[in-house]
């Protein structure tokens, strides 16, 4: 039986929610959990991300590209979008090791941003020419509003990227951040021994 782009939902959000652990454990905030991440508190803590990421994909803030083949999954790109807001931002763009070289990652981009709308995206410095010849351009460098005290836990986690776009007039785009909320939550289930 050949799969559906739908039936790869939950592995993707999953995949996803630790990747984003890997980058919070790794950061300041969370650095000393590193030693306290036993398999049930990474679980629950994947979990959390998880729900937050299905509560958006849920409400249809979150879309998805999907590349695979019968059964398996090749890549994918997330797709934040909110009503109101004119530009889509694409979240990330991953192709799985073994079919990195494929042209898997262009054609992700490429079905994440068809249609009239703008989309913005946040990336290093590493990986901008890659979207350069898709079309974006660089913005500016990324700075989280010094006003919004909501990022103190993460803001580590944002610093050094660029704002790139395709579209010719950027103004702002739906950017999926954690915040300390979030990071206090996960911070609750590594210390503890009971759920938060």
């Amino acid at each position: 039986m050949n799969a559906k782009p739908e039936d790869f939902t939950k592995q993707i959000l999953r995949f996803e929610a630790e990747s984003i652990l890997f980058d919070l454990v790794h950061s300041p905030a969370l650095m000393g959990a590193m030693f306290d991440f036993d398999d049930e508190k990474k679980q629950k803590s994947v979990d959390y991300i998880a729900s937050i990421l299905q509560t958006c994909f849920d409400a249809k803030h979150l879309h998805m590209a999907v590349s695979h083949g019968k059964a398996e999954l090749f890549g994918y790109a997330l797709i934040f979008v909110h009503p109101g807001e004119p530009t889509r931002y694409l979240h990330k763009v991953y192709v799985f090791e073994q079919f990195r070289g494929q042209n898997i990652g262009s054609n992700l981009v490429e079905a994440a941003t068809k249609g009239t709308h703008t989309t913005a995206l946040l990336c290093s410095r590493q990986v901008e020419k890659f979207y350069e010849k898709k079309g974006f351009r660089y913005v500016r460098e990324f700075e989280l509003p010094s006003s919004d005290n909501r990022f103190r836990l993460s803001e580590h986690l944002y610093t050094g990227l660029t704002f790139m776009t395709n579209g010719d007039e950027f103004t702002r785009a739906p950017v999926f951040l954690l915040d300390d909320r979030d990071i206090r939550h996960i911070m609750a289930i590594v210390y503890s021994s009971q759920n938060p």
